[in-house]
Formats: C-alpha cells, structure tokens, sequence
C-alpha cells in the first residue's frame, strides 16, 4: 500500500492513497481506546498533525510509523503498513 518518495534532497515520506492513510490512523487510535488528542499526545507530535493523518491530508514518514510501534508495542506492524489484519498484535 505504502511507496517510498525517491527524491533524495527531500525526507523519506511514504505515500498512500488519503482513504488508506486514514483508515489505518482511525483504526489504531480506536483500537488503543484514545482520543486523536491522546494519541498525539502520546506519540510526542502535534494534535494538528495527528489530525491530519485521520483525515488523509497527510502521509507519515517511516520514522513516524516506527515511533508508533515504539510508544503502541501492541499495534501490528503489517496493520500498519498494508491496513489489513488485526490492528492489534492477537
């Protein structure tokens, strides 16, 4: 679902369709039980971008998606990544 940019004067950023981006963001926020403001609380960013993501206006970058693995250990990486399976780890 996610291509990497591969213009190297710019940072990584991973692309996906707006619809995929936020089904995946909605879908973990829920899953962890949080508000987009605890979420982004939580993930250190600001609640604008957080906000952001839900609504497909943004795409994160691999660090991002890495930092939610970190802070949520419990969220699938391949949910993260493809949008399909558990969100949770079962």
């Amino acid at each position: 679902m996610y291509r990497c940019g591969t213009d190297p004067s710019k940072e990584p950023r991973i692309y996906a369709k707006n619809s995929e981006v936020a089904h995946i963001f909605k879908s973990v926020i829920q899953a962890l039980d949080l508000k987009v403001y605890e979420f982004a609380d939580r993930m250190g960013m600001g609640k604008q971008v957080a906000y952001d993501y839900t609504m497909g206006k943004k795409s994160p970058n691999w660090e991002r998606l890495a930092k939610i693995k970190e802070v949520f250990p419990q969220v699938s990486g391949d949910f993260l990544l493809t949008g399909k399976g558990s969100v949770l780890k079962e």
